[in-house]
């Protein structure tokens, strides 16, 4: 089979999941400067390879953490926030098509990063050591997202995909309690009219002003006012 992993040798493979990824990452990065140097500019070249190169001691760090018992408990994911809005991507990004870094290798290149991708995928779905790590610390999944969509086109593992993001929590005002609602719906108690006190004539400017205008014109003609 024609590869371009031919003449790629490895130490022996510690058998864990960083052993294994940290191969991946040894072979990608020896086809990148073998290979993908040759019609690319060597700036971009090494931006790719420290892109990678960074992926591989995040990952091994974190599993290192893991193995001796300091991993911080992952926090729990919080509730969506209002976006902010974003600056302009630098010019030196990297592209963010999916399967980008496998495109540029050129003849049996694309096929030996998605065999690389299908490795990962195998030591994912079916080795329960690797499950464990990812259940335990699901940073792990934060490094191997993008490295995937690197290599390969395919949908991420299922382990790998993001949980769904906890509903935002709803505008309408809470249910009024047991109490309240009886307060409300309670009729009031009605008072005895012969308790009742006489509500107050309405006093304006206008009435006040009227009543003065007739009690002076009963005065002057010596009557009694009806």
């Amino acid at each position: 089979m024609n590869t371009l992993l031919l003449r790629f040798f490895h130490p022996p493979v510690p058998d864990h999941i960083a052993g294994r990824f940290d191969f991946v990452i040894a072979a990608l990065r020896y086809i990148i400067f073998h290979f993908v140097g040759r019609n690319h500019p060597p700036e971009l070249v090494c931006l790719i390879s420290k892109r990678v190169g960074r992926l591989g001691l995040r990952f091994a760090s974190l599993h290192a953490r893991y193995q001796a018992g300091t991993l911080r408990p992952p926090r729990p994911r919080a509730a969506p926030r209002t976006p902010r809005p974003r600056n302009p991507r630098p010019l030196d990004r990297l592209p963010r098509k999916t399967g980008w870094l496998a495109d540029m290798f050129p003849g049996q290149g694309p096929a030996d990063a998605r065999g690389l991708a299908e490795h990962l995928r195998n030591d994912i779905d079916n080795n329960p050591e690797t499950q464990a790590f990812l259940a335990a610390a699901p940073q792990a999944a934060r490094i191997l997202r993008p490295l995937w969509r690197m290599l390969t086109p395919a949908p991420l593992p299922e382990k790998l995909k993001l949980p769904r993001k906890p509903e935002a929590p709803s505008e309408e005002p809470p249910a009024p309690s047991a109490a309240c609602r009886l307060a409300v719906t309670a009729p009031a108690a009605r008072t005895p009219a012969s308790d009742r006190s006489p509500a107050p004539l309405p006093h304006t400017r206008r009435g006040s002003d009227a009543a003065c205008r007739r009690g002076r014109l009963w005065s002057n003609s010596a009557g009694t006012p009806p």
